[in-house]
C-alpha cells in the first residue's frame, strides 16, 4: 500500500508540474485596449488582428515577449525600468510600424516623439519581424544605458535605424543577424559612448561615430549612396552628418555630457566586408576635427575594403588640411561662415594647424599638441583593391642587430605580385631579404613586399642580398587538425610541437601567393622557407597562427594542384604537379624532422 500511495503522489506531482508548465499560453490581443492591458502585465503577448495605436506612446514596466504573429503593429513604445521586450514573429509577414509624428507642441520637445521603440534604462531585443518608420523619424534608440540587440528581421527607417544621442545617456548596440537599411545617412549612429558590437547582418546607409567601445567582428556594412554631406562644411556640427563612407568616426568634436564616461574611443575591427560605391568615400575612415583632445585607439585585421573612390584608399584619417581648411602656411585656422558653415551653426573660434597624429589644446593663450589617433596594422589582410592607408601610424616590430640589414624608405609603396597594396608616408627602417634590378624585397607585417628601386630608397646595408637562397621548398600538408581518430587527423599538440621545432629551427613560412611567384622565378625565398598547408579550416588552426609567427596555410586556390609523395618542390615543379609532404596521425616528432 505505501509503494502504491507513493507511486500515486508521483505521478500527480508530474501531471502538476506539466499542467503548469504548459498550460500557459500567450495572452491574444486584437484591438488598442487589450494590447496596453496585456503589456501592462507582462509576459507572452500575441497580435490576432493588424492593431493602430493612439498617438500616446505605451510604456512597457515589465518583461515582454510580443510575438506579431504576421500582423502589424503601428505604434510607439518605450522600454522602462530595467526590463526586457522581445520582439517575434511566429508566422512571417509581422511589423512593427512607427506611427506618424503627429503631436501637440508640448510633445514636440521630446526627443522620445521622434523613434519607434526606445530601451531606457531596459533591452530591447528583435529575434524577427520588421520594423520601419517615415522619413523623418529614427528606428530603435537607446536611452540611459539602453541596450538594443537585433538578431533578425528586415528593418527600414528614415533616420538611424539603432541611434541615440550624447545629451540622453549613454547606449548599447549589438547587430547578430537581421538587414538595417536607413534612407538619410547611416543606419547606425553612435553619438555617445558605451558600446557597439557586430558579428553578422547587412547594414545599409554605413556606420557613425564619435566615442565608445565597438567591436566588429563580421557583417556587411554598405556606405550610403544618396543624399551625403560634405564633411567640410560640417565641421562644427554637433549632430547626425551623413558622410559617404561605410564607417566614420566623427572625432575630435565634443566631450560626453554622461557621467561616469569619457570620450574616449576603442575601435576594434577583425572582420567584415566594408564598401562603398558612391564614388566619394572610404571603407573606414577617421575624421580628426581636433575641436577637442579625444584618443582613439583603432586596429584593423582581417576585414575586406572596397572602394570606387578614386581620392580615397581603404582606410584614410582626414584632418582639417585633407577637407582644404588649412594650408601649410597657417599657423591657425579661424572657422567662421564663409569657411566652414555647419548645418547653419556658425563659429569665430581658433584652432591650429596640427598633424593627423596630435591635437592642437590651449589653455590661457598656450598651445599644445597630444597624441590623439593610433593606428595598428597587425594581422591585415590585403583584400582590398586599394592601398591599406598608414598614413598616421606604422608599427614596424623590432629586429635584433643581426636581423636589421635594412632599406631606408622616405616616401614609397609597397607591392605585392605587382600590385601596389601598402602606402608608405613615413621614414620607416624596413628588413631587406634581397634585391633584382626592379625592386628591393622587404619584410612587412610578416609579407615579402617589393619596393620600387628609385629616388625615395637609400640602402644602408646590403650584406644580406647574399643570403642564402632557397633552391627548394618543402611543402608540408595537414589534412585535419584536430584530436579524431582518423589517421589523417593531427592532433593539436602535435602541430604545435611540429611547428616550435620549425620556429627553433629557423624556418620562416610563407604564403601559396609567395610560392607560386618563387616558383615563377619573379622573387628570391631565403633558405628554409615552408609552407604549410591545411584545407580544412577550423578553429584550431586559427588557434596555432595567433600562437607562432609559423603560419598554416587555407589552401583555396583552384589553379594548384599537389603530388603527394613526401618529397620537397623544386623550381622544376608545375603548378599542375607540386610535390609535398603530407602528415598524418602516426607521424613523430623525430620522422617530421627528417622532412
Amino acid at each position: 500500500m505505501k509503494i502504491m500511495k507513493r507511486i500515486s503522489l508521483f505521478i500527480f506531482a508530474l501531471v502538476s508540474m506539466f499542467a503548469f508548465t504548459f498550460g500557459v499560453s500567450a495572452l491574444d490581443v486584437n484591438d488598442e485596449a487589450s494590447l496596453r492591458e496585456a503589456l501592462s502585465k507582462g509576459g507572452d503577448v500575441k497580435l490576432t488582428e493588424n492593431i493602430t495605436t493612439s498617438t500616446k506612446r505605451i510604456i512597457i514596466d515589465k518583461d515582454v515577449n510580443l510575438d506579431l504573429n504576421g500582423k502589424t503593429l503601428t505604434s510607439l513604445i518605450d522600454v522602462t525600468s530595467n526590463k526586457t521586450l522581445t520582439i517575434s514573429s511566429s508566422v512571417e509577414g509581422g511589423k512593427f510600424v512607427a506611427l506618424a509624428n503627429e503631436y501637440s507642441d508640448e510633445e514636440k520637445k521630446d526627443v522620445k516623439t521622434h523613434y519607434a521603440i526606445g530601451a531606457d534604462n531596459a533591452k530591447v531585443i528583435v529575434n524577427s519581424g520588421d520594423v520601419s518608420s517615415n522619413d523623418t523619424q529614427y528606428g530603435f534608440y537607446a536611452l540611459n544605458g539602453g541596450t538594443i540587440t537585433i538578431n533578425g528581421g528586415n528593418h527600414t527607417t528614415g533616420n538611424a535605424v539603432l541611434s541615440g544621442n550624447n545629451t540622453t545617456g549613454a547606449m548599447s548596440f549589438v547587430v547578430n543577424g537581421g538587414t538595417l537599411t536607413t534612407k538619410y545617412g547611416p543606419a547606425i549612429y553612435m553619438a555617445g559612448p558605451i558600446d557597439l558590437t557586430i558579428t553578422k547582418g547587412t547594414i545599409n546607409g554605413g556606420i557613425s561615430l564619435r566615442m565608445g567601445i565597438v567591436n566588429i567582428s563580421g557583417g556587411v556594412i554598405n556606405a550610403a549612396t544618396t543624399s551625403l554631406d560634405s564633411p567640410k562644411e560640417y565641421f562644427f556640427y554637433s549632430g547626425n552628418a551623413w558622410f559617404a563612407d561605410a564607417l566614420y568616426v566623427y572625432g575630435g568634436t565634443y566631450t560626453t555630457d554622461i557621467k561616469g564616461q569619457t570620450n574616449k574611443l576603442e575601435l576594434n575591427i577583425t572582420g567584415g566586408t566594408f564598401n562603398v560605391a558612391n564614388g566619394e568615400g572610404s571603407p573606414i575612415a577617421i575624421y580628426d576635427l581636433g575641436k577637442v583632445e579625444q584618443v582613439m585607439n583603432v586596429k584593423v585585421s582581417g576585414a575586406k575594403l572596397t572602394t570606387d573612390a578614386t581620392t580615397r584608399t581603404s582606410f584614410d584619417v582626414i584632418n582639417l588640411k585633407d577637407l582644404g581648411l588649412v594650408n601649410d602656411a597657417s599657423e591657425t585656422y579661424t572657422c567662421d561662415k564663409t569657411k566652414c558653415n555647419a548645418g547653419g551653426q556658425t563659429s569665430t573660434s581658433t584652432y591650429g594647424v596640427y598633424s593627423n597624429k596630435h591635437i592642437l589644446t590651449t589653455s590661457n593663450g598656450t598651445y599644445t599638441l597630444k597624441p590623439n589617433v593610433k593606428a595598428e596594422t597587425d594581422g591585415v589582410k590585403f583584400e582590398s583593391n586599394d592601398a591599406f592607408s598608414t598614413e598616421y601610424t606604422l608599427v614596424v616590430a623590432p629586429k635584433t642587430e643581426k636581423e636589421v640589414k635594412d632599406v631606408t624608405t622616405k616616401l614609397t609603396e609597397a607591392y605585392k605580385d605587382n600590385k601596389k597594396v601598402l602606402e608608405l608616408k613615413e621614414k620607416l627602417n624596413l628588413p631587406l631579404e634581397y634585391m633584382d634590378d626592379n625592386y628591393y624585397y622587404v619584410s612587412y607585417l610578416d609579407k615579402v613586399m617589393q619596393v620600387k628601386k628609385d629616388e625615395s630608397v637609400s640602402l644602408n646595408d646590403n650584406n644580406n642580398t647574399s643570403v642564402n637562397e632557397a633552391s627548394y621548398i618543402s611543402v608540408i600538408n595537414y589534412d585535419t587538425i584536430d584530436n579524431c581518430t582518423k589517421d589523417i587527423c593531427v592532433s593539436v599538440d602535435n602541430v604545435r610541437n611540429q611547428l616550435n621545432y620549425l620556429k627553433e629551427q629557423g624556418f620562416s613560412s610563407i604564403s601559396v601567393d609567395e610560392y607560386k611567384l618563387w616558383l615563377a622565378g619573379k622573387i628570391r625565398l631565403k633558405e628554409k622557407s615552408i609552407l604549410l598547408t591545411t584545407t580544412n579550416s577550423n578553429n584550431n588552426v586559427s588557434t596555432l597562427n595567433n600562437e607562432s609567427n609559423i603560419k598554416i596555410e587555407i589552401l583555396s586556390d583552384a589553379s594548384i594542384k599537389f603530388s603527394d609523395v613526401n618529397k620537397k618542390s623544386t623550381k622544376n615543379s608545375t603548378l599542375d604537379k607540386i610535390e609535398r609532404y603530407v602528415v598524418k596521425k602516426t607521424t613523430s616528432l623525430d620522422n617530421f624532422k627528417k622532412i
